[in-house]
């Protein structure tokens, strides 16, 4: 082992390096993950997700989908003040923009989480 592989193996820690089956597995799902689309509503309160392109995989699919209903949930009432307003229909639009790319780094969190905990669940069956 390199001076530079031991530095760096003592700085992250042996527990915090995945086996490499795992590693495998997270590049995996995040790239098919990629491929994955999906909308959400809110009906009488309920939050609920829609995958309108499929990974193929229905456990992906779940991550894209836990991962929008997470990050939504809290903007919901942003979301609807936005379309009761009175700007014009593209005034609303931009805000809609605004707020969805508002929502990118709660998305990128969750998909991870949800990325590694499917990997941790494949990589032990």
């Amino acid at each position: 082992m390199s001076v530079l592989g031991a530095f760096l193996l003592l700085a992250v820690g042996p527990a915090d390096v995945p086996p490499v089956a795992e590693a495998r597995e997270i590049v995996v799902i995040g790239e098919k993950l990629k491929q994955w689309r999906g909308d959400w509503g809110s009906r009488n309160g309920v939050l609920s997700c829609r995958t309108t392109k499929s990974t193929g995989d229905a456990e992906i699919d779940a991550v894209g989908c836990q991962a929008l209903v997470a990050c939504a949930a809290p903007q919901v009432s942003r979301f609807q003040a936005i379309a009761a307003g009175k700007a014009s229909r593209s005034a609303r639009r931009r805000q809609m923009d605004a707020a969805a790319q508002a929502m990118m780094p709660c998305l990128a969190e969750q998909r991870a989480a949800g990325i590694a905990a499917l990997a941790d669940r494949r990589a032990g069956a």
